[in-house]
């Protein structure tokens, strides 16, 4: 048969083989890729990550805080979830001191996965305090070990949750008997020695005042924290005054502030030598260079010595410095030369001061040299809009605390609400203050507003839930709600004749007098309310029948701060 008459399927070149093998080797490597390719990539990612972790955990150890970072970072772009990634990013977080909203975030991610420790909780249990958060922190002290919860750190963080509480005698009594558990630490044995200066009874006293002296020997954070005490005591002799600075110089880490405080308690004790030693500090000054001498001028000012600061050098070498400035207008108002203030900062031209600064100093001289607080006030409101409504936190709370003094009320509220919005780690103490000048105007609404916003930030604090209900109560606004309260059992058993009086109170506005007259006979001394309580006292004596007792309280109530319903209760009595 000729090759012309054979099938085309006979006359076809011989396959490639290799290709087979090939296509088959990709196909293989397909399936295993599909099959083993996330584990792998999984496992990758992993490794990365936890590679990138133990570097920064080594750079953190070598404190090169930066470099950690980044390595975190890295870390965190691998896996972020990772235990270990997690654990190295929390540990940064707590060693940096860094925002404690982020720190708390993995830590809890941390006791999500069930990676947390007792020292983690502790952390947490501190960042709860920083945050005013006295319910979580206790929570988190509750989940502890027994054992845990009885030694030094748990019960200080305890502390802290009873004084966020209101309940401050508990308080420092939880704080004593955890520095006890290590007394023979230098810094407890400080503690507990400052906790018993304030003793009733002078043995303590002088116990303490001992101790302090025997940490003076030592060459620690300790010495120098009980040689600042010291200094500050109003019984230091001469003497002692001289131990007081050879121990301070013979202290290897001494600072520039404690070595003035000993200065300080040296001019107390030995006032005869006082030209001497501010004759040695102003040629000590000479050799310190510019930008260091801020605490010597403070020293100074302190010392009543502003004409020294005055003539220490040119007054262009203080208007040029941004940090020398203000001790030197301290001075010049100290001398009273306020006019020289004042005409100084209207044309500040050159100078490194702000705008606040400048309406804050203004607002300080124009005090001093008119009696219309008319331009004081405009100064402190230009204050207010400058500092950004308070987010200039030190200018807006020196010119709030001038506003109060000055007594313009308003102006000083305005200026304590922008600080409690601006400034959240001061957030309680502005409102504090909001709620005090609200007293001080008799503003009722203004008033409750302050109570309320203070116990929805700490509703376990005992004081604001029983100042809260008072005042409630007084204003007759939201008797069911506080009704309801009592019913519940969730107002705290009266410990003092203000809790006696608001439960009388209660019994008077739900229309109870035979409870009402139970609560009155149970308020031990009037005399330890406040002059609205007093009045309010007195108004429901009266209304019980009890008029003569009624009008000999009520007459001697001040009536400058009442609130108007206090002013309606006691003229009940009158």
């Amino acid at each position: 048969m000729s090759q012309d008459n054979l099938p085309q399927e006979l006359l076809a070149k011989p396959s490639k083989p290799w290709l087979t093998w090939v296509m088959a080797g990709l196909l293989v490597m397909g399936v295993a890729s599909w099959w083993l390719g996330p584990p792998l990539m999984r496992k990758g990612s992993i490794f990365m990550a936890r590679h990138h972790a133990a570097k920064a955990v080594d750079l953190m150890e070598r404190q090169e805080w930066g470099q950690a970072q980044a390595a975190l970072e890295k870390a965190r772009a691998w896996k972020a979830d990772d235990p270990k990634v997690l654990r190295a990013l929390a540990d940064f977080l707590t060693a940096t001191q860094s925002d404690p909203v982020s720190t708390l975030h993995y830590l809890r991610l941390l006791e999500v996965i069930g990676q947390i420790t007792e020292a983690d909780l502790l952390r947490m249990g501190q960042l709860y305090v920083l945050q005013s958060d006295a319910a979580n922190a206790e929570a988190t002290l509750a989940k502890l070990p027994a054992a845990a919860r009885e030694r030094r750190p748990a019960l200080e963080v305890l502390a802290n949750v009873q004084r966020l509480q209101g309940r401050a005698q508990l308080a420092a009594d939880t704080l004593r008997r955890a520095l006890l558990l290590d007394r023979h630490d230098p810094m407890c044995r400080l503690r507990l020695a400052m906790l018993d200066q304030s003793a009733a009874f002078p043995e303590i006293r002088d116990q303490a005042r001992q101790s302090l002296w025997d940490l003076t020997k030592g060459k620690d954070q300790a010495a120098l924290l009980a040689l600042d005490n010291l200094a500050h005591d109003p019984r230091l002799t001469p003497t002692e005054a001289d131990q007081l600075v050879a121990a301070m110089e013979a202290h290897p880490d001494r600072t520039e502030e404690v070595r003035l405080a000993v200065l300080s308690g040296l001019l107390r004790a030995r006032p005869e030598r006082k030209k001497e030693i501010v004759d040695a500090e102003i040629t000590h000054m000479q050799t310190v260079l510019p930008e260091q001498l801020l605490p010597n001028l403070t020293w100074l000012l302190q010392e009543k010595q502003p004409q020294r600061i005055v003539e220490f050098r040119p007054r262009d070498f203080f208007t040029k410095s941004s940090l020398l400035i203000q001790a030197y207008l301290q001075a010049l108002g100290d001398l009273g030369r306020w006019e020289e203030v004042d005409k100084l900062l209207s044309r500040p031209a050159g100078m490194p001061v702000s705008p606040a600064f400048i309406a804050f100093w203004r607002a300080r001289a124009t005090r001093q040299i008119d009696t219309d607080p008319t331009r004081v006030r405009q100064h402190l409101s230009a204050v207010y809009e400058a500092t950004g409504h308070g987010r200039d936190g030190a200018t807006a709370t020196a010119a709030a605390a001038l506003a109060e003094e000055a007594g313009v009320w308003d102006v000083a509220a305005q200026l304590y609400e922008g600080l409690a919005e601006h400034q959240p780690k001061s957030r309680v103490t502005m409102l504090e203050k909001v709620h005090q000048m609200a007293l001080r105007t008799r503003d009722t609404e203004a008033v409750l507003r302050s109570s309320d916003r203070l116990l929805a930030l700490r509703p376990n604090n005992q004081q604001y839930v029983l100042s809260d209900l008072y005042l409630h109560l007084v204003s007759g606004v939201g008797l069911e709600i506080r009704r309801l309260q009592i019913d519940l059992g969730k107002i705290p058993p009266p410990a003092s004749d203000e809790d006696r009086l608001c439960l009388a109170l209660a019994a008077y506005r739900f229309g109870d007098l035979e409870e009402l007259r139970r609560h009155l006979g149970t308020i031990v001394d009037p005399k330890t309310l406040s002059p609205g309580q007093r009045a309010v006292h007195a108004g429901l004596l009266s209304i019980s029948g009890q008029v003569g007792p009624a009008y000999q309280i009520a007459e001697q109530v001040p009536t400058g701060l009442l609130l108007k319903e206090e002013a309606r209760f006691l003229g009940r009595a009158l």
